[in-house]
């Protein structure tokens, strides 16, 4: 009886232990909770309020980098924003690095030396660059319509005078208040051109003259630039003529020439290039010319005796030609001049082949003269160019269709 008694104890005493380590347990894990607790309120109260060294880093730079900006402007009140902005930014570089933990004299130092270059950099640019870079001559457009080109003045300054020269002859001078920081000047084209700046070869290698814009502040800056030559290449000086013969069967069925379709291209022409045999030229086309014009066709043998004339001028504008076909009804036409050829009214409008019937011109055979007359618009004076060189052998009696169109 006694050893079950014991038995009973000791068991009663094993399962005691167990309820007293829970207890313990229980309790190392709600000291450490609170310990926990009072970590993470401390934590909360230290990141409480602004980080007063951080924002004066910040509002530092960003008064160092606007005053940089503004410094631009160069002059007097560049350099006082230069001085006010090395005080209160580096003031507020310095005052952070303060407040901080721990004071970083290397890093003090770097920063104050970025400041300085920042800070003054584009003062110092502005004042050892030369005068010149703080005005430009930009902007400089045409107005076809108007017959005008305009360009604009920017810079910092009160006032600016410019002109306009070209082989060392001032053409043309005005001046004007800044408004914004830029003067604009508008210029008749009539007023400066003198003769076109580029040749039949264009603006690649075909500039023959230059037409430079001058322009001088009220404090002495200086700035220049040249004028698109193909702005001022305004005179139409030469025309290419080709003609095709058109043959058709008669009554009969027997081809005969029934006349000539005739083709023009305006503009500039190589010296070289001229009509060939065929009715054809050896120019493609000519090089075009933006402009003011009209052109007047007519044909003869004898230039006192007209024997074709066409039915009206053509009117060119820029690099848009119009003209009205009469005889042939065909009305209204246009076209433009720029790498292309016209056709020219006829008396007759066939589909695709609109042509001068043979009754209406030819006299015999002969040489036969395709002249065209231009007239430039661009002066009160208008510049007239007759070109005459385009001249073909017309065979017809003799050899019908089988002429050969050789030039003469």
């Amino acid at each position: 009886m006694s050893g079950l008694l014991d038995k009973a104890k000791s068991a009663s005493t094993q399962e005691e232990k167990p309820a007293e380590k829970k207890a313990e347990t229980a309790t190392l894990l709600s000291s450490k909770v609170k310990s926990t607790n009072s970590n993470a309120t401390t934590v909360v109260v230290q990141q409480d309020g602004p980080d007063i060294p951080m924002i004066l880093n910040i509002v530092g730079w960003v008064v160092i980098l606007i005053g940089a900006l503004l410094s631009l402007q160069g002059g007097s009140w560049g350099l006082i924003v230069v001085i006010v902005v090395l005080i209160i930014g580096i003031g507020s570089l310095v005052q952070s690095q303060r407040m901080s933990d721990s004071v970083s004299t290397p890093k003090m130092a770097i920063s104050i030396v970025l400041a300085l270059i920042i800070a003054t950099g584009p003062y110092i640019a502005l004042v050892l660059i030369p005068t010149n870079s703080n005005i430009v001559v930009t902007e400089i457009t045409m107005d076809e319509e108007d017959d005008t080109i305009s360009f604009v003045v920017r810079g910092s300054f009160d006032s600016v005078s410019a002109e306009i020269v070209h082989n060392g002859e001032v053409l043309w001078s005005d001046s004007g208040d800044t408004k914004s920081e830029k003067v604009t000047f508008i210029v008749p084209i009539a007023d400066i051109y003198v003769t076109n700046a580029m040749d039949y070869r264009g603006p690649n290698n075909g500039v023959l003259e230059e037409y430079v814009i001058n322009a001088e502040s009220s404090d002495g800056q200086k700035s220049s630039a040249t004028i698109n030559p193909s702005y001022l290449t305004r005179e139409v000086k030469d025309a290419a003529v080709r003609i095709n013969q058109i043959d058709k069967p008669n009554q009969d069925g027997v081809v005969e020439v029934v006349g000539l379709q005739v083709e023009i291209s305006l503009g500039l022409l190589n010296p070289s290039h001229s009509n060939s045999a065929g009715g054809q030229h050896d120019a493609v086309y000519a090089y075009p010319v933006s402009a003011d014009y009209k052109v007047d066709v007519r044909i003869y043998k004898s230039s006192s005796n007209t024997l074709w004339q066409h039915d009206s001028q053509i009117d060119v504008d820029g690099y848009s030609a119009s003209w009205t076909c009469l005889k042939s009804g065909s009305g209204s036409k246009s076209g433009i001049t720029q790498q292309t050829w016209l056709g020219l009214c006829g008396t007759v409008d066939d589909p695709g082949a609109e042509y001068i019937e043979k009754d209406e011109f030819y006299d015999d055979d002969g040489c036969y003269t395709f002249e065209v007359t231009i007239t430039n618009e661009l002066y009160a004076d208008q510049s007239v160019t007759v070109i005459d060189s385009n001249s073909w052998d017309l065979e017809w009696d003799d050899r019908g269709t089988d002429s050969s169109l050789s030039t003469c």
